[in-house]
């Protein structure tokens, strides 16, 4: 070490720069593969995405309590933000979860029977995906009862996630007012003598 110079620096060889640069490239389109796939076949995994994100985005909505005056315009964008949220909700969360799953079982399979949701993925054409979500009522020997159409289900997971919307808001504004609270100094304290 040359004190001149001052303390020795690690340097990484241009050869392992070489292999990290195209390795990061695969890892992050393989990523973004992998987490479509898991969006659009697994049940469950758009769900939590989208709760998450709805519950920032409405907890943040619920943070102005109209008290820049325009409260108007408040419940106008609230509006307009679940409709968008209800449309994504609707478009990404096709497999839906057991939970939103229930009121299409309930609606749409006849009694004894159960729903089952299967997936088809095809490439038509080189570079295309199509993936098409199938659900089908099953009776207990295993047999196609009915086969649930798309309109139907595209409807219940709209009204799902608008209601997922308000939901969250409220829970949003629940948080914020038990933070704002104000706090009784003597609220463990006795009041004698007063």
């Amino acid at each position: 070490m040359n004190p001149a110079n001052g303390p020795a620096r690690f340097t990484i060889p241009s050869i392992v720069w070489v292999l990290l640069i195209p390795l990061g490239i695969v890892v992050i389109i393989g990523g973004i593969i992998l987490g479509f796939q898991a969006i659009a076949t697994i049940e469950g995994v758009a769900s939590i995405i989208m709760i998450i994100a709805g519950f920032f985005v409405f907890r943040g909505l619920a943070t102005d309590n109209g008290q820049n005056g325009k409260s108007s315009d408040n419940q106008l964008f609230l509006g307009l933000a679940i409709g968008f949220y209800a449309l994504m909700g609707m478009a990404i969360d096709q497999p839906g979860n057991f939970i939103f799953n229930k009121p299409v079982e309930m609606f749409f399979c006849p009694p004894g029977t159960a729903i089952y949701r299967d997936v088809d993925v095809n490439h038509y054409l080189p570079g295309e995906t199509t993936i098409t979500q199938n659900y089908q009522c099953f009776d207990s020997n295993g047999n196609i009862a009915k086969q649930i159409d798309m309109w139907p289900l595209i409807v219940i997971r709209f009204v799902e996630y608008v209601l997922m919307g308000y939901l969250l808001y409220f829970l949003g504004k629940l948080m914020i007012s038990r933070k704002l609270r104000p706090q009784n100094p003597n609220s463990g304290q006795s009041h004698h003598g007063q």
